[in-house]
C-alpha cells in the first residue's frame, strides 16, 4: 500500500514565524513517528513484513518566497500480510493525529521560550489536531457544494488523465488538493489517503 499524507499548515512570513504552522514540521513528525517503525510490521505465520518506508516527502510550493510553505506531501510504502487498507488508512490517521499533537507541543515549548528570551508575552498558540481521511474531506465538501463536487473531480480527472508527465501518486495528489481547495475550511489539516 501507498498512504499518503496532504498536510495544509498555515502561511506566515519567517519574520512572524510563529504567527503561521509549518507543514514541513508536521510532515517531518509524521516520517518520525511512521519511517522504519516497526509497530507498523505485518506478522502472519512468522512472516514479519518490513515497516514502512518514506518514498518521497517535499512541500508544495512552487516558487521561492520568505513565506514559508502552506502546504506539503509525503507517502510510505507500507507491506502488509494481513492488515487490510481499511486498518492501515485507521493506523496512519492514528500515526498522523499523535505527529500534529507532537508539533504543536514543540512548537508551544519553543515559543513560550522564545518569548522569555525576548521578553515578551506569551500565549498558547491556536493549532489544533485535525487529521482526515479523503472519503470524510469529500464528505465534508459535499454537504457545502453538493453535486458540484463531483462535476469538478470529473473534469479535473480528465484533463489530468491526458497528461501523460502525471504519474499516479500525482494525480492523486491533484485530486486531493483539488477538493481541498473546494472546502471552506481553512484551518490547518492532515489529509491522509491512498
Amino acid at each position: 500500500l501507498m498512504p499518503s499524507f496532504y498536510v495544509v499548515g498555515k502561511e506566515t512570513h519567517v519574520g512572524e514565524s510563529f504567527k503561521g504552522l509549518d507543514p514541513n514540521q508536521i510532515a517531518s513528525a509524521i516520517t518520525e513517528r511512521i519511517n522504519l517503525n516497526a509497530d507498523f510490521c505485518d506478522i502472519a505465520e512468522g512472516e514479519v513484513s518490513l515497516p514502512p518506508i518514506t518514498l518521497k516527502q517535499r512541500d508544495l510550493k512552487t516558487e521561492y518566497s520568505v513565506q514559508i510553505a502552506k502546504t506539503s506531501t509525503l507517502f510510505f510504502n507500507y507491506a502488509t500480510h494481513i492488515s487490510t487498507p481499511d486498518e492501515v488508512l485507521e493506523k496512519m490517521k492514528q500515526a498522523a493525529s499523535e505527529a500534529f499533537q507532537s508539533t504543536i507541543d514543540s512548537l508551544n515549548r519553543e515559543y513560550k521560550r522564545f518569548c522569555e528570551l525576548a521578553k515578551r508575552k506569551y500565549d498558547v498558540l491556536p493549532w489544533k489536531v485535525n487529521v482526515l481521511s479523503y472519503k470524510e474531506l469529500y464528505e465534508k465538501v459535499k454537504l457545502e457544494i453538493g453535486d458540484s463536487l463531483d462535476e469538478k473531480i470529473s473534469e479535473l480527472s480528465e484533463l489530468l488523465l491526458k497528461d501523460e508527465s502525471i504519474d499516479q501518486r500525482e494525480f492523486s495528489l491533484r485530486m486531493v488538493q483539488e477538493v481541498h481547495n473546494l472546502w471552506s475550511n481553512r484551518e490547518p489539516v492532515v489529509v491522509v489517503y491512498f
